[in-house]
């Protein structure tokens, strides 16, 4: 299985890659995505960044936008990313009053077990959080921000809001996601 990291400015691109190298990778920018283009067994990752908020940057999300709602794929999306899918969804992004830097307490849902066995410290760099998703999707974990963790119910698209690349627990649920996919 392929996979197209969409890079939106990430420090946190090349340990992706990295998690992901045993199954070749390729490494875009937004405005090269084609999603027309990427066939539908390959893993679309759309990295965090902070190049620029989503919110009055449709016109250069254009191509993310097209394919969060028109791909039949997977779909992984990480900080930013997570925004992206929540934005494509018509669901509301929250300013935070301070960018969140460093660990912060995820909290497990019942539906989250699946991947996650206990509440965890993720890392997360971000203005914005996610505090409500529509009927499409599950929720898998939240934290005192909001929601850190869904997945759509019924496409295979993901949203983390931290960064699972940077820690051990969170590159388990990027490979129980990858196991799923398969």
């Amino acid at each position: 299985m392929r996979v197209l990291i969409v890079d939106n400015g990430s420090v946190h691109v090349r340990e992706i890659a990295k998690f992901f190298r045993d199954h070749g990778y390729e490494i875009i920018e937004p405005l090269q995505l084609n999603w027309r283009k990427v066939d539908p067994k390959t893993i679309v990752i759309l990295s965090g960044g902070r190049r620029l908020s989503v919110l009055w940057h449709n016109r250069y999300y254009k191509n993310e936008l097209e394919l969060i709602r028109n791909y039949c794929g997977p779909i992984i999306g990480i900080c930013l990313g997570f925004e992206l899918i929540a934005h494509a969804f018509r669901e509301p992004l929250h300013f935070l009053p301070r960018r969140k830097v460093g660990a912060i307490t995820v909290r497990v849902t019942e539906l989250g077990r699946k991947y996650f066995a206990n509440d965890t410290a993720e890392l997360e760099s971000h203005r914005y959080s996610i505090r409500k998703l529509g009927k499409n999707f599950d929720i898998l974990a939240t934290s005192r921000n909001g929601i850190e963790f869904a997945k759509h119910k019924t496409r295979p698209i993901y949203g983390m809001q931290f960064h699972p690349e940077a820690t051990r627990q969170g590159r388990e649920i990027l490979n129980k996601i990858a196991t799923e996919i398969q």
